[in-house]
């Protein structure tokens, strides 16, 4: 049996002249990559595969871990998936709606129980009599790190404009600026530029685990990997969407008007409860082994039980998510082109990376 992970390169039904790579969709990947070391499976028998050519896989029959994104996108039809790929879906968001026809729920059955990344796409499933739980992101189980810096070492990760003055002074001594997009060359080679991009994150994810004592995000998939590697985070975002019904469990949800009540000096979350029992769901889960669904269900009890935050999408958000179904190439033109000034990667102007 082979073993899939994902990678994320040129869209060719998106923008041919911009588009960015959100390095957070590799920091999960890196997630499955360190649940593969566990099983110790062999280098040669994973295969790697762009997420935008999943639909066309051909190859010989493998294992694909669905942690992530797989929102509905015209053109790039994720369902049927190929016959050679079982999917195992753990860490899986989807609340297209376009996903949930019979044919999508007749495989969500076929390969169930569906595990969700966040409490929005559980309920769809649940809604939908599909046998699902909750058992939040896997970037949470990546390696806690050994050492702690020891000087103070600030990363804004696309963070909120402004934020800065909220801040104590101790603490803009030593900030670095990041944004988690960045443009892909849509010139180069696609594998090449690939290897680039993963090459960028796997760095900046080193960088994050050596010189962060505090990181302050509005990126999920900046949040969940610092929080696995033990390292203090504070979320802060202009408004928090369905995406971020999980990690509410570990962190507080900071906007606009609670920027001035921000914790600036948060303890690394204690994650020694949980983080063992989803590495070996994961494994169980992979290998299809007995003894999963009971660690499913301990996953789910425990994120079932936390304090929900507020979460609110604008109707401006909303609108776009619709058109980027239907339009991407439109939609990526308004976000980059027309609106690009309200972009929440607010570090691309001025990022170290």
């Amino acid at each position: 049996m082979k073993y899939a992970r994902l990678v994320y390169g040129k869209n060719n039904k998106q923008m041919s002249v911009v588009q960015y790579a959100n390095l957070g969709d590799y920091f999960q990947t890196f997630a499955i990559d360190n649940i593969y070391k566990e099983l110790q499976i062999k280098e040669e028998d994973i295969v790697t595969i762009n997420r935008s050519e999943l639909y066309k896989y051909e190859g010989e029959e493998l294992t694909l871990p669905m942690q992530g994104w797989f929102g509905y996108i015209k053109g790039i039809e994720i369902f049927p998936l190929p016959e050679k790929i079982r999917p195992v879906f753990l860490g899986y968001n989807c609340t297209s709606k376009a996903l949930y026809t019979p044919k999508h729920i007749a495989t969500y059955n076929e390969y169930s129980p569906v595990c969700c990344r966040d409490e929005k796409t559980y309920k769809k499933m649940k809604k939908k009599n599909v046998p699902a739980y909750l058992t939040g992101c896997m970037t949470i189980t990546l390696p806690e790190r050994k050492t702690t810096p020891k000087k103070t070492h600030v990363f804004l990760v696309d963070a909120p404009k402004g934020i800065e003055k909220y801040m104590p002074e101790e603490l803009r001594e030593n900030v670095s600026y990041i944004t988690q997009e960045i443009p892909i060359n849509t010139e180069c080679d696609v594998e090449e530029e690939i290897e680039r991009v993963e090459g960028v994150a796997r760095k900046l994810l080193d960088r994050y685990r050596d010189e962060a004592t505090l990181v302050v995000t509005s990126r999920l998939h900046c949040a969940g990997p610092c929080l696995g590697m033990g390292i203090p985070v504070i979320l802060a975002r202009n408004y928090f969407d369905d995406r971020y019904g999980w990690i509410d469990k570990y962190l507080p949800f900071y906007t606009p008007d609670k920027f001035d009540q921000i914790n600036w000096y948060p303890e690394a979350v204690d994650l020694s409860a949980i983080k063992p029992v989803l590495i070996e769901f994961a494994k169980k889960a992979i290998l299809r082994e007995p003894g999963s669904e009971e660690l499913m269900k301990q996953i789910h009890s425990y994120y079932m039980d936390r304090e929900r935050q507020k979460i609110r999408v604008p109707f401006y958000t909303k609108a776009y998510i619709r058109m980027h179904e239907k339009f991407p190439k439109t939609a990526d033109f308004l976000r980059e082109v027309v609106f690009r000034r309200f972009t929440v990667a607010t570090a691309r102007k001025n990022s170290e990376i």
